[in-house]
């Protein structure tokens, strides 16, 4: 009688062990999960949404909405010829017409011309749809983003993509050229935006988020 109530005694103190063994296991796994997330690769650990790594320098979390940047990082670039913009003044309408050929042309992009050879870069994670020569044009590359967003960079030289590759916000693609229809430009790059299969003003995108659209 008295070893069943030694057991029936025992039986909730070692089931209170049992959970508490179980508490304090669940609590080492979390930290060794957290810490294994929360380094990458080189070392680093998470700090306020930002990776540092082991000396100290920071690298940013991408965000999930980034925004529309220019086709370009280089210093020295600046625009040559902008958007044609029907809703616009006189003035900067006159100032986005294209001459070649003996015909007026009205600027579906914006025209940038650089004091030296500058990186073209692609202004959204995307897929590269199209790189064709064009006689006029020079070298296209065309590439399809999120939100039927399409950016296109023609005049472009030294193509370091192709057709059905994907691409990554910022990745370079080509280099600016030459076109027939700018030849006075030696470093130049005629770079347009389609939403919804409308062409629009590029200005009007950049710095932008998809969700801002």
């Amino acid at each position: 009688m008295i070893k069943k109530r030694l057991k029936d005694a025992m039986v909730p103190g070692m089931y209170l062990i049992v959970i508490a063994l179980f508490i304090v296991c669940l609590f080492m796994i979390n930290d060794v999960v957290k810490g294994f997330i929360l380094k990458d690769n080189s070392g680093g650990k998470m700090v306020d949404d930002e990776i540092v790594n082991t000396d100290n320098s920071y690298i940013p979390v991408v965000a999930s909405d980034p925004e529309i940047i220019k086709p370009f990082m280089n210093e020295g670039v600046s625009v040559y010829k902008d958007f044609y913009d029907y809703k616009g003044e006189s003035s900067g309408q006159e100032k986005a017409i294209i001459y070649y050929g003996n015909t007026y042309i009205q600027n579906s992009g914006i025209d940038y011309k650089g004091d030296a050879s500058f990186d073209v870069i692609s202004i959204l994670d995307g897929t590269v749809t199209r790189v064709e020569e064009n006689e006029m044009l020079g070298t296209t590359v065309e590439i399809r983003h999120s939100a039927d967003i399409v950016s296109v960079y023609q005049g472009v030289s030294d193509v370091s993509v192709k057709k059905d590759e994907v691409v990554k916000q910022g990745q370079k693609i080509a280099v600016s050229g030459k076109s027939k229809i700018y030849s006075d430009v030696e470093n130049g790059l005629h770079f347009e935006i389609s939403h919804n299969g409308m062409i629009v003003n590029p200005s009007e995108y950049f710095n932008k988020t998809l969700k801002d659209l």
